[in-house]
């Protein structure tokens, strides 16, 4: 199992800028449907993508949206989804 996305899965938890929350989140989810899209990952595997990606998405719904004049990318609700539903690894 690669590491990467627990690295990342981690960087998102942990952030304490609210700046950059949504950022490490969409990155953390990236990485995670990369990892699940990988032909050999085990059940075991699975469940524990499974469990990152739901956390992620609870993070995201409590995470404040920023105000209409932060930067473009943040504030941006549903990320997970759109991460999910994208085509293309």
């Amino acid at each position: 199992m690669n590491s990467q996305w627990q690295d990342l899965y981690q960087a998102a938890i942990f952030e304490c800028d609210p700046s950059k929350v949504l950022l490490r989140i969409e990155a953390a989810a990236r990485a995670i449907k990369q990892e699940r899209s990988r032909g050999d990952v085990t059940y075991a595997e699975a469940e524990k993508l499974h469990c990152a990606m739901r956390m992620l998405a609870m993070l995201e719904s409590t995470t404040e949206m920023p105000k209409p004049h932060e930067a473009p990318g943040h504030g941006q609700r549903g990320l997970i989804s759109k991460i999910l539903h994208q085509t293309g690894a």
